[in-house]
Order: C-alpha cells, then sequence, then structure tokens
C-alpha cells in the first residue's frame, strides 16, 4: 500500500512537500511517524493503492521534476 523514501540528509521534506503541493501532488512526511513530529526529516511515504497506474507515473514524474528543482 505504501512506499517508504529515503533522501540525501541535506533535503528539507517541508520544503519539498511544499513545493510538491503547488505542482498537485503530495506525500506524507515522515516525521509524521516520529515520536517528534517537529523534528526534521529527510524521509516521506507515498501511497498508491487507490489511484491508477498513470496517475502514479504522472505523480512521481511531477515529484521528480520538483525535486530536481529544488536540489540540483
Amino acid at each position: 500500500l505504501f512506499i517508504w523514501c529515503e533522501c540525501p540528509k541535506n533535503v528539507n521534506v517541508q520544503e519539498f512537500l511544499a513545493k510538491c503541493i503547488e505542482n498537485n501532488v503530495a506525500f506524507v512526511p515522515g516525521n509524521n511517524f516520529a515520536t517528534d513530529l517537529s523534528a526534521p526529516s529527510n524521509m516521506f511515504r507515498l501511497n498508491y493503492s487507490s489511484v491508477t497506474m498513470e496517475k502514479i507515473e504522472a505523480g512521481i514524474k511531477k515529484i521528480g521534476e520538483v525535486y530536481s528543482q529544488l536540489y540540483k
């Protein structure tokens, strides 16, 4: 149902998520699964259980494009 993703340590997942949302795609930040919700995290979770393969591919493409813009 889910894929756990880990980015390099320098990735600010909250900033990354904000930019992804601007591009109509989202994920769940990793710190939502920690005991300290305010702790920085370089991880996130993707859900693939309720969308089509086409939407998954489009979403991954958007996430990749945003990542490339922020972390060249």
